[in-house]
């Protein structure tokens, strides 16, 4: 159909590269370089998914690159091309549903669940070993496969009455490839592809570069096939990866201090070594997303960050002597999390709640069994103002009134008291919102109204730049108001609940996350926990409180999450790592706060 290029020189032998990747050879510290056709690349090795089920690719080098064709032996393809195009049929996704009844640590915990369970009902059962973002590896006990998800939903109905009351959906994508074969242009002319081909992109310089879809890359680039399509695969030094990483998730533009730029670093380095080789079946080692870590190339370098890089090269944190899985989150709102809250399994020692301050600080949690609904005119929230009415007893529930009162902009209550159920607001930027009760911390401003020395109404805003190290973040505190009816659709996407009643809380972590959310349904009341309430909720942290507002019978029409953080709270808190480095911390000290009873070592 086509004419495969001629070559222009010999073929060449390269059984160790076959080994090495091809057979997803896991890399190691070293002196050594590993040559591709001439061109090096030093150990650490890693390889990066830049893209899955990629259909139209163009890839251009800075000053020509080679290009080879490995189908069981090797074949040169060009030897001086500048750009590259391949075009791959659509592939046809198709999804399929699981019910994840269960999951465990170690799989021999996990194969004793699915062989009690197998004859016990009429669905496959399988143990499948988990990835993404759970710690250390867990493995999931799984039924189904189901072609729907109302199937699957209907099946959890099943499982609970079996004993498995926190059974929920997995989504799956399968692809079908087309039954035609891709093709690659190289120099103007076809060359056609199967699913047994590998591509290998080489720049023809060591000081050349790769481009894909408008950015750099150092290192050189494998395209093959998969059960998830089509992949380009980035194979390159670890600290030249890492020279994007830093960046990546951690800005030096909005926080450039060197020493949390170093913390990064090494949290970064021990990450992606301690989880070389997780998508090994796939023929990489890492995505270049936040599901691993955000990678896009020589487009984030930036010399701040690469000198942190550069001065702890080849350091990472380990416990035990072992490597630490270094995992990070970007706003912790105050404290982490314990690993285990999260993510479940056993309790990770070096990954334990910690509170995101300079030095211990003072703290109050304020109640009260008094509110008002939350009022919209033109589209803002003017709840302070229907809070300071009801407070002047111009407007009250009860039609009552408080008396003569003043607004006061003060730092501290120490010489007042709270008055009976006194209205208690939050402010967000320039809104606020009522709540039950509100937690104090340090460098929080308060102002209220008073009558006769009893606070009538108090209303906390944060100040940014306080002891608590991570409220510079823009989700140090945040909101999100939800009508019932979207929040049920999506919650019906994994628990066949019906109509939503009611969310409630009923355990919290030691950072104050919710780790147990009870949902309840009409058809259904389910459990929820761990890093799968965010996920259920479509929320940016666990840590938050929940405030209903209720039509004229109280009922609720719509869900007020008021939280902290962002991420899953779990590990460095990279904000908080900036402001300990501007207020004079060293990397060591950084990561010793949020990885407790780790060591810094250096792997050569």
């Amino acid at each position: 159909m086509s004419q495969i290029i001629r070559l222009n020189h010999k073929y060449f032998i390269l059984g160790f590269l076959v080994l090495f990747f091809v057979g997803g050879r896991p890399v190691e510290f070293g002196r050594e370089t590993v040559f591709f056709q001439g061109f090096p690349i030093p150990k650490p090795v890693i390889r990066i998914a830049l893209g899955l089920n990629l259909e139209d690719i163009h890839i251009h080098a800075s000053s020509g690159m080679m290009i080879y064709q490995a189908a069981g032996n090797y074949k040169s393809l060009a030897d001086d091309a500048s750009d590259v195009w391949v075009k791959d049929l659509k592939e046809a996704l198709t999804e399929i549903f699981f019910v994840q009844v269960d999951q465990s640590r170690r799989r021999d915990e996990a194969e004793k669940i699915a062989r009690n369970l197998r004859p016990r009902i009429d669905r496959p059962v399988s143990v499948s070993e988990g990835r993404a973002d759970d710690l250390e590896g867990v493995f999931q006990v799984r039924v189904g496969d189901f072609l729907t998800r109302g199937e699957a939903l209907a099946y959890i109905k099943t499982l609970n009455t079996l004993g498995f009351p926190e059974a929920w959906i997995i989504r799956e994508e399968v692809t079908e490839r087309a039954s035609k074969c891709p093709w690659v242009m190289v120099n103007d002319e076809l060359v056609n592809l199967d699913g047994r081909t590998s591509l290998y992109f080489i720049p023809a310089n060591p000081q050349s570069y790769l481009n894909y879809g408008g950015k750099n890359y150092r290192g050189i680039f494998i395209l093959r096939g998969s059960r998830r399509g089509t992949i380009l695969v980035n194979v390159l030094n670890l600290e030249d990866y890492l020279k994007s990483v830093v960046p990546g998730e951690l800005s030096p533009y909005y926080f450039g201090e060197i020493e949390a730029l170093k913390a990064q670093a090494i949290a970064a380095r021990t990450y992606a070594l301690k989880n070389i080789g997780q998508f090994g079946d796939l023929g990489f080692d890492l995505y270049a997303t936040p599901q691993s870590q955000v990678y896009e190339g020589m487009s984030l370098e930036h010399p701040l960050s690469s000198r942190a890089v550069a001065e702890t090269k080849g350091e990472v944190a380990v416990y035990d002597g072992m490597l630490i899985n270094a995992l990070y989150t970007s706003t912790c709102g105050g404290a982490t999390e314990n690993a285990e809250a999260v993510f479940g399994g056993n309790a990770v020692p070096y990954l334990q709640s910690t509170q995101c301050l300079m030095e211990s600080e003072w703290g109050w949690t304020l109640q009260t069994g008094q509110s008002l609904p939350t009022y919209f005119v033109g589209g803002g929230n003017v709840s302070r103002k229907t809070a300071i009415l009801a407070a002047l007893g111009i407007l009250a529930p009860d039609g009552g009134r408080f008396g003569p009162e003043s607004l006061a902009g003060l730092t501290g209550i120490s010489n007042l008291e709270l008055g009976p159920n006194p209205y208690l607001l939050r402010s967000l930027d320039s809104s606020a919102s009522f709540f039950l009760y509100l937690d104090l911390e340090p460098g929080d401003a308060v102002q209220w109204i008073e009558d006769e020395g009893q606070v009538r109404l108090l209303q906390v805003q944060s100040i940014p730049l306080s002891s608590v190290v991570d409220q510079p973040s823009h989700y140090h505190y945040w909101q999100v108001r939800t009508a019932r009816e979207d929040l049920e659709a999506r919650i019906n996407e994994y628990y066949p609940i019906g109509k939503l009643i009611d969310l409630v809380p009923r355990k919290h972590g030691a950072s104050q996350r919710v780790i147990e959310l009870s949902v309840i349904g009409r058809e259904s009341q389910v459990l929820v926990t761990g890093l799968k309430i965010r996920q259920v909720l479509n929320l940016r942290d666990n840590l938050f409180v929940i405030d209903r507002e209720t039509d004229e019978e109280g009922q609720p029409t719509h869900f007020l999450f008021s939280g902290k953080g962002w991420g899953h709270g779990v590990g460095l808190c990279q904000v908080g790592a900036f402001r300990m480095a501007q207020k004079g911390a060293t990397y060591e000290e950084i990561l010793k706060k949020y990885y407790r009873g780790i060591k810094i070592d250096k792997r050569t």
